[in-house]
């Protein structure tokens, strides 16, 4: 499992960020998060919760490996 950690900034957040998506006639405007590439991410403002939400991941992932084998 691969989790793809972001970490953000609360001035500029990646959340904020938009994106022009061309259809056939016209451009939408989309977030950039809603066509992120990877299925499994974690966007993190503050560094000093990442040991805490990197044994959250952990936990979840051994959950999902136990879950799987029933």
């Amino acid at each position: 499992m691969v989790v793809y950690l972001l970490l953000d900034n609360a001035e500029q957040s990646v959340l904020d960020l938009k994106e022009f998506v061309q259809t056939e006639k016209t451009l939408q405007q989309m977030t950039y998060m809603d066509s992120f590439p990877f299925p499994y991410y974690i966007v993190l403002r503050d560094i000093e919760a990442l040991p805490r939400t990197l044994g959250d991941v952990l936990r979840q992932w051994f959950e999902l490996m136990q879950s799987s084998r029933d």
